[in-house]
């Protein structure tokens, strides 16, 4: 069309400032965001019929969001969070997955951000993305978002948003691929390092019977955060330390203390309120 002959050439100038900003060393993301370009970057978000100037956009934009918590601050400033969320729907995979990943470093950045990012609307696009057919790239993506929706303390996010995201977490327990089992667990531990309803939430969805299952698996990469999530439950009230140990926690015990590669103040938080 009309329109994206108009700002295809736009796309080559973006991209040569995604490629700079993916420096592994030291990439310029102040002289970027100094340069007064970041507008434009949000603006070029909502160019539905050139996705490609998207693509390039959200991409740059995720790596100033990946920096420090003033650069994070920069992008949230310029409006980009809820270009990010319209991106959700979009029907470009490539455009869709590239704004998860930006609204997951935003996210990340601490609570204010956090919560920002989830009053936006992020929660009904983004669990609406994990079915059977998305790719696995794709889903530890989405998951490593979920949990950081679920992270930082001060103060830990909404009873309701806690509500919105578990099934969909729990339902990420159910794929066998070692980093969306970790990222869903990291997600529980997250919940339940809070006060005894929150964990009381994270029992009556049943996942506890997997997360105990979790802990004989071969990845240390599943079996830390699985471990941290049981350690949070246990120093809940007698019922929900008892409902750990109805699962058959204590048997792995002996194992994870042993584990070469486990941190053993992981497995011995976990024991010492079964004491």
């Amino acid at each position: 069309s009309s329109g994206i002959n108009a700002e295809w050439p736009l796309r080559p100038g973006v991209q040569s400032c995604r490629k700079v900003l993916s420096r592994e060393r030291n990439p310029p993301i102040d002289e970027v965001i100094d340069s007064g370009l970041l507008p434009h970057l949000v603006q070029f978000l909502s160019f539905e019929d050139n996705p490609g100037l998207q693509f390039e956009s959200c991409w740059a934009l995720t790596n100033i969001a990946s920096g420090s918590s003033k650069q994070t601050k920069s992008v949230v400033e310029c409006g980009a969070v809820p270009h990010f969320i319209k991106l959700l729907s979009s029907p470009h995979l490539n455009v869709c997955e590239q704004a998860v990943w930006a609204l997951g470093n935003v996210a990340g950045d601490g609570s204010t951000y956090r919560d920002h990012v989830i009053n936006s609307g992020i929660i009904p696009p983004l669990i609406k993305l994990v079915n059977p057919d998305v790719s696995m790239s794709f889903l530890r993506n989405i998951s490593w978002t979920l949990s950081n929706l679920c992270r930082n303390k001060e103060p830990p996010p909404a009873m309701d948003v806690i509500t919105s995201l578990l099934p969909t977490i729990c339902a990420l327990l159910n794929f066998g691929d070692k980093h969306v089992l970790s990222d869903a667990c990291w997600a529980l531990s997250y919940i339940t390092d809070a006060s005894n309803d929150r964990i009381q939430v994270v029992i009556r969805s049943g996942i506890v019977k997997k997360l105990v299952e979790l802990l004989a698996h071969p990845e240390v990469l599943v079996v830390t955060p699985s471990l941290r999530a049981i350690g949070n439950i246990v120093t809940g009230n007698d019922e929900q330390t008892q409902c750990v140990i109805n699962h058959g926690a204590l048997q792995h015990f002996p194992k994870l203390l042993w584990h070469k590669k486990e941190k053993s103040t992981d497995c011995d938080s976990a024991l010492i309120p079964l004491l």
